[in-house]
This record gives C-alpha cells, sequence and structure tokens, in this order.
C-alpha cells in the first residue's frame, strides 16, 4: 500500500507549470496536469472517428507525461541551453534556438529524437520503481507501446498531444503572450500527417486568424476545446479560501481523478468499466466553464457569497480585517457542515445541481449533437450516482481532494486537515477505497 500511495503523491506532482511556456515568458501558464486534461479530452472527442481501443487511448492521453515527475518538460532546444531560462535575455536565446531547430535535417531530428527517448525512458523507469505489479504491468506496456510508435492508437495520441499544443500556443497569443506563432505554424506543417488533425489545425487557425468560430464539426469541436480550456486556469476555491500559495486548477484536479479512478477501478473487487469510470472524471466539472466552482457549503450564507466571490477577483479592495471576517465566517460553516442533517444536504446539493447542469447544457451544446449527449451523460451519471462506476468516481473525488490536502499539508503543518477526514466519514464506501484511505491516515499520523 506504501508503494501506491507514492503513485498517488507523484501523480499530484503534475500540478507544476510547464517549462515551455516559461521559456516564452507566458505568465500563469498551463500546468502538465491541465495539458493532459485537455489532450484526453481531445482524444475522447476524435477517437469516435478512427478505428481505435477507445480506452486505449484515453488511458495513453492520460500517462504520455507521467515521466515528467522526475523529467521536466522540454523545450525543443532545452539540451542546448544553459540552466532555465528566467531572464528575457535567456528566452530569446532559447527562441533563436527554436527557429534554427525548425531547419534541422532529418538525420539530426532523429538524432534528436532518438536522445530525447532515452532521457524519457531513464524518467518513466524511475516513475515506475516500486509500483504494485498490476499498476507497473499496464504502465510497462503503454510505455513499450510509446517507445515503438507503431500502433494506430500511439500515432493518434502524439498526435493530438502536438493538436492541443498548437491550440495552447495560439491562445496564449490572442491574450498578447509572445508567442512567435509563424514559427508554430510552420512547425505544424512539419508534424502533422493525419488527414484529421491536418483539419484540427484548419479548423485553429480560422478560429484564431480569420476569428470564425465553427460552424462546421471540427469548428464546433475546437470551439468546445477552447472553453473546456478556461478551466486551466480556474483556481479552485477550496484551496484559496485557505491561502494556498499557487493553489490547484479545476483542469488539475479533473486531471489527477481521472488516474486516480482509472487505476483504483483497477481492483478485481470492484468489478468496474475503467474507460467509463476515466470518462466521468474528466467531466465531472465542466460546470465550471461557466460558473464559479461551489463548495459544499455554499449555500448555507447567501449573504456572503457575493463578498467572496469578490474578495476572490479583488482582494485589494478589502482591509485585511475585512478579509479575515469574511474567511472566520467560511471556517465557521465548514466546521459545522459535516453536523447538518442529510435532508439539509440533499437540498443543498439540488439546488447546486440544477444551476450547475443548466451550465453542462450549454457548454455540450457547443459540440456535434452525438457527442454533446454522450458528455452530458456522463456529467449527469456523476451528479446522480446513476450506476457503479459514478458512484465510484464520487468516492474518488473526495479522495483525490483528501490527497491533495495531504500534499499542502506537507507543505506546511498549518494547513489543517480534520474537514477533509470528516467528509470521507461520510462518502467512502467500498473496501479497497477505504483500505487506501486507513493506510493514508496512517502514513500522515492522524488519530481516528
Amino acid at each position: 500500500m506504501k508503494n501506491k500511495i507514492a503513485f498517488f503523491e507523484n501523480i499530484q506532482k503534475l500540478k507544476k507549470e510547464r517549462e515551455i511556456w516559461l521559456w516564452y515568458g507566458v505568465k500563469e501558464p498551463e500546468t502538465v496536469a491541465g495539458h493532459s486534461f485537455r489532450v484526453a479530452f481531445l482524444v475522447w472527442l476524435l477517437a469516435g472517428k478512427k478505428k481505435l481501443n477507445k480506452g486505449g487511448v484515453l488511458k495513453m492521453a492520460l500517462a504520455h507525461d507521467f515521466c515528467q515527475v522526475f523529467q521536466p518538460d522540454e523545450l525543443l532546444g532545452k539540451p542546448l541551453l544553459s540552466g532555465r531560462t528566467n531572464s528575457f535575455k535567456d528566452r530569446a536565446k532559447a527562441k533563436e534556438i527554436v527557429k534554427k531547430l525548425l531547419h534541422l535535417s532529418l538525420a539530426q531530428k532523429k538524432e534528436r529524437a532518438r536522445r530525447k527517448t532515452q532521457r524519457r525512458e531513464r524518467a518513466f523507469q524511475k516513475f515506475m520503481a516500486g509500483l504494485p505489479e498490476n499498476y507497473k504491468k499496464e504502465l510497462e506496456g503503454i510505455w513499450q507501446d510509446f517507445k515503438r510508435g507503431a500502433s494506430p492508437e500511439v500515432r493518434f495520441v502524439v498526435q493530438a498531444e502536438r493538436a492541443e499544443n498548437f491550440l495552447q500556443a495560439f491562445e496564449y497569443w490572442a491574450r498578447g503572450e509572445e508567442i512567435p506563432i509563424e514559427d508554430w505554424l510552420y512547425w505544424a506543417e512539419m508534424v502533422f500527417d493525419d488527414p484529421l488533425f491536418i483539419e484540427f489545425k484548419g479548423a485553429v487557425v480560422r478560429r484564431f486568424l480569420r476569428k470564425a468560430e465553427g460552424k462546421d464539426e471540427m469548428g464546433r469541436i475546437v470551439d468546445f476545446l477552447v472553453r473546456v480550456g478556461r478551466l486551466k486556469s480556474q483556481q479552485r476555491v477550496k484551496w484559496v479560501l485557505r491561502k494556498v500559495n499557487q493553489p490547484e486548477k479545476t483542469a488539475d484536479h479533473c486531471f489527477s481523478e481521472a488516474v486516480a479512478a482509472w487505476f483504483f477501478a483497477k481492483d478485481s473487487r470492484l468489478k468496474l468499466n475503467s474507460e467509463k469510470a476515466i470518462k466521468i472524471a474528466l467531466a465531472h466539472e465542466l460546470a465550471g466553464v461557466f460558473l464559479k466552482e461551489k463548495f459544499s457549503y455554499h449555500y448555507l450564507f447567501p449573504n456572503l457569497r457575493g463578498e467572496i466571490v469578490n474578495l476572490l477577483k479583488k482582494p485589494a479592495l478589502f482591509s485585511a480585517k475585512e478579509r479575515e471576517e469574511i474567511l472566520r465566517e467560511v471556517k465557521k460553516k465548514v466546521f459545522v457542515w459535516p453536523f447538518f442533517s442529510a435532508r439539509r444536504k440533499r437540498v443543498d446539493f439540488a439546488k447546486a445541481f440544477r444551476r450547475e447542469r443548466s451550465a453542462v447544457r450549454k457548454i455540450t451544446s457547443l459540440l456535434p449533437q452525438p457527442l454533446g449527449r454522450e458528455i452530458f451523460a456522463y456529467w449527469e451519471r456523476f451528479g446522480k450516482g446513476l450506476d457503479k462506476e459514478a458512484k465510484f468516481v464520487q468516492q474518488v473525488d473526495v479522495i483525490d481532494n483528501l490527497l491533495q490536502a495531504v500534499a499542502y499539508h506537507q507543505k506546511s503543518d498549518n494547513f489543517p486537515l480534520a474537514s477533509w477526514w470528516n467528509e470521507l466519514g461520510e462518502k467512502i464506501e467500498d473496501a479497497p477505497l477505504l483500505i487506501f484511505v486507513e493506510s493514508l491516515r496512517r502514513k500522515v499520523c492522524l488519530p481516528r
């Protein structure tokens, strides 16, 4: 169990900023986890157009950057740079190197790719060391498949990962970041060879260069992904209220929950469909695209709600005393929430569910109808607990929040953990999850 806990703790480490965007000087860039989250969504949306193992490509999309727990994100020219590019001068040098690398010979590119694979191999083996055998066997298979690069699934996921990078580059460029978009267009001409992703590239270009929102199917998919991308920068309220430095984003949470759902579902005692569990986890926070995240006790103090929203948006408008008063009131509600009656909690959740359902209908209506209905159905399964996979992911959601809270507690002993353990007592039912939670409790030395 110790190795299983270490695995999930390592997954939390992927909620770090991607260095490729830091080198470009992007302010508050996406995280590795946020990137993988949208790659997984992109794979979900497009895999139906190919004869692929759909569960397999989803898992590959989630796992493709696991090695970055120990191997930093790579810019094309990183091996030619000394240290990290913090200064403007270093970033300018990096951009010049990228331009040169775009024009390397085929033999030079193959040699660079070989060395990169060796570095990733070492990092991936380190990541897998000590994992439970059933975890290790599946990840080893995925990694070997990636190394060979021969299967249709691997080629598809590699193209999807590049497509997500391409879309993200345009998004940063559109908001005024110094992204050399001509270089990205040149790069895209070289790397996309699948007609499906060439079509995707064209839809991205139309949206950002010609200001034309999608009317055709691929254009609508791009519009959906752009809006889902908002979750990459949306800070989770529960951590902001606890004054966490660089709090987890909603997309980060969805990524780590999808990974947790995948691997917890491997327990044969649960008899679960892991593909379905992953999709439910990916979709469960989609309402956040149009709504601010709500916490369990949000409806208990309607007058304070507006003050919290304003505090999050414009903290400078509040004095230190006012901020402390608002946060003190929130903490009071956090403390009493676990002791409210089941009926009171059902009423509060029903209000939240109706509001979120309208938001999810709005975001899924951007998609072609079959895709929109599928994603809405997975979100609704989670909200209503309609099947065993949905009820399972509801429990995994609580555990993922706990794992993140433990990570913050390990950074600061002052970070409170009591409320997370109170929630566990209400929501965890499956025996394998209870065993995991008990092992985690012993690891962090908390009393029962």
